[in-house]
């Protein structure tokens, strides 16, 4: 035994990582018990490298399941009849329940729906609030007790609850983790429409939620904000849009918040534009005027410069998504996410989802629902996924900090 430590030591720590990320999961995960040193290295090179490295492997949606005539529109229908749908499945949140679907060439690093069976409640449509870089966030209402999970592991764990004097609009909550960061994530909650305005932070390291004021001028009529359903962490930073198309961007590092327009700020009808990640860089998407308009964000300047770097006919894009899909159940076709690593948006119509890869032009299916299941895409987040292996430190310790209530 003393020899093969010895052997190990001999090792430079470059080769060591360089063996090890080529190992199975299982194998990879058992020789953290090798030495300190290499549960270490796992810990905090490794896996972190793993989980950069792979690739986008589902995705997370909701789905209105909407009874009678309401979920038997067609394409020809009057268009008050698809506003009076539209409008049913934003305000109705009752009737909504998440749904996964992985991408082609990626099934076996999705975990799809396999959460359920490890989060301690049972779960709706609006009880899912984030998927950042492979962990979900969940809240359990009325406290919030919010919850983690890394499906990939198959572990979850509940997060302290917050200070109870303040009030927190929990839709709201964000998560904010990238592994090449950090091994650590946070929790986020913004609150602009209370006096004073704050933000509250849960870090994963310290196990503490920590509260910050904050000041900003919100554009009128502020109520706008509460429409906004999901916020986008990028190097650092939280980026949220806003109804009237203002976008929130929160510094998670100086806990400051600024606001700059997106591209169509003189355009407010919905659906929304769908902002993002694609291909590394924030974006914003909108389909106005016959054209699906892309423009990628210049971050070198506080305010942002938005640069158009695609203008495409909705025509060929509608032809396309006839070509993959029956005609009479496609009713609109809207932009739902982007893909934080290729140049591939992600389309929707009320009963299907594809991947339309802007630069050659290539459309694909990813799902098609029942008749009765519409897609929220355009006013609720789809949310892309990566498999990821970094371990939830729980830190609720004893019955009482854990409190989970069965309604």
């Amino acid at each position: 035994m003393g020899s093969q430590e010895t052997s190990l030591e001999l090792l430079s720590v470059d080769l060591i990582i360089n063996i090890l990320v080529k190992l199975s999961e299982k194998d990879l995960i058992r020789c953290k018990c090798v030495s300190k040193e290499w549960h270490r290295i796992i810990t905090h090179v490794c896996v972190p490298r793993l989980s950069v490295e792979a690739p986008v492997s589902g995705v997370y949606f909701r789905i209105a399941q909407l009874p009678g005539s309401l979920g038997h529109l067609t394409t020809y229908s009057p268009q008050k009849v698809k506003k009076l749908l539209f409008d049913h499945i934003k305000s109705d949140d009752s009737v909504h329940i998440m749904d996964g679907a992985p991408l082609k060439d990626e099934k076996s690093g999705f975990e799809g729906m396999s959460y359920a069976s490890i989060l301690p409640f049972d779960h709706r449509g609006p009880d899912f609030l984030d998927c950042c870089n492979g962990l979900l966030l969940f809240v359990h209402r009325p406290k919030p007790r919010f919850y983690v999970c890394n499906p990939a592991i198959k572990q979850c764990v509940p997060i302290p609850l917050p200070p109870p004097t303040l009030h927190l609009p929990s839709l709201y909550a964000s998560l904010a983790f990238d592994p090449s960061e950090s091994i650590h994530y946070r929790i986020v909650i913004l609150s602009l429409t209370t006096q004073p305005q704050y933000l509250l932070i849960f870090c994963s390291q310290t196990g503490e939620w920590m509260t910050h004021e904050v000041q900003v001028r919100l554009p009128v009529p502020y109520e706008c904000f509460r429409m906004v359903r999901h916020c986008v962490y990028f190097k650092g930073m939280l980026y949220r849009l806003s109804l009237p198309d203002k976008i929130l961007c929160i510094d998670l590092e100086s806990k400051t918040i600024h606001i700059i327009a997106s591209p169509d700020e003189r355009n407010i009808s919905l659906p929304r534009g769908c902002f993002g990640v694609l291909a590394g860089s924030l974006s914003y998407a909108k389909r106005e005027y016959g054209h699906l308009w892309v423009w990628l964000l210049d971050n070198h300047s506080k305010q942002g410069e938005w640069i158009l770097k695609y203008k495409i006919a909705f025509s060929h894009i509608y032809e396309l998504a006839l070509s993959l899909y029956f005609a009479t159940f496609t009713i609109w076709i809207h932009t739902f996410a982007f893909h934080p690593k290729s140049n591939i948006i992600f389309l929707g119509s009320a009963r299907s989802l594809m991947m339309y890869d802007l630069s050659s032009g290539h459309m694909e299916l990813v799902q098609s629902n029942a008749i009765s299941d519409i897609h929220c895409g355009s006013l609720f987040s789809l949310f892309t996924y990566r498999h990821t292996l970094i371990t939830l430190k729980s830190w609720c310790r004893t019955p009482n900090d854990l409190d989970v209530s069965i309604d």
